[in-house]
């Protein structure tokens, strides 16, 4: 690519730093995995939420979900999930979701909490609000 949009143009050494996460295949094709800023870092292990969602939205109990990190009162960070059920289906979150998690990811990506909602918080984007939810559920100031 010839750069990206809204950015100056690439450093001498033709990289262009865009906060996203990704691998080259053995095609040479780019996979993009996550952004930088969403990683959350659960002791020592660094979990891609996207990844976490990636699995989630392949449930059938759910219909949408969003991963993201949340601070601990010691300043740790844990894996949270915020999931909305799939119409007339109720999830044993902790116990179903936690376990369809860790059996597709490990247990490094086991769940600390699964919060079930009607509904996510949206950015005017119409992508989750990764903000709000942080605040909701522990860690991170919610600006609105």
């Amino acid at each position: 690519m010839a750069g990206y949009w809204g950015l100056p143009e690439p450093a001498g050494d033709g990289w262009t730093a865009t906060g996203d996460l990704g691998l080259l295949d053995g095609g040479g094709y780019l996979h993009l995995v996550d952004r930088l800023k969403e990683t959350v870092i659960v002791v020592g292990a660094h979990l891609h939420p996207a990844e976490v969602e990636e699995v989630l939205h392949a449930h059938p109990a759910v219909a949408r979900c969003a991963a993201f990190g949340s601070s601990t009162a010691d300043g740790d960070e844990e894996l949270h999930v915020a999931v909305v059920p799939a119409p007339g289906r109720a999830p044993d979150a902790a116990r179903e979701l936690g376990a369809f998690v860790t059996a597709r990811l490990g247990a490094a990506y086991e769940p600390a909490a699964i919060h079930v909602m009607d509904r996510l918080p949206l950015t005017e984007a119409g992508k989750p609000d990764k903000v709000r939810l942080r605040s909701r559920y522990g860690g991170g100031a919610d600006p609105a």
